[in-house]
């Protein structure tokens, strides 16, 4: 997989590392089981490395969509503790 997400489970910060060859700043959301998209915001400290803030978001599994901008998105299954 070109994309680091850790950790997992997680609790309050989620960390996304990229492949410097994939595109930068990318788009990425989270989204309950349902498919309902969760209110929380990915914040790019560099090209390659974000964060997303998942301290008001409730317990249970989600799913990280990671948006490649014309290529097949990528999806993870994210634990939140």
């Amino acid at each position: 997989n070109s994309i680091l997400v850790y950790p997992n489970p997680a609790h309050d910060i989620l960390h996304l590392k990229k492949n410097p060859a994939m595109p930068e700043n990318i788009p990425a959301s989270l989204v309950d089981i349902s498919g309902r998209k969760m209110a929380v915001d990915l914040q790019y400290s560099s090209p390659f490395n974000a964060t997303m803030d998942i301290r008001n978001i409730v317990p249970g599994i989600y799913i990280l969509k990671i948006d490649l901008r014309g290529a097949a998105p990528i999806f993870e299954k994210i634990i939140v503790q």
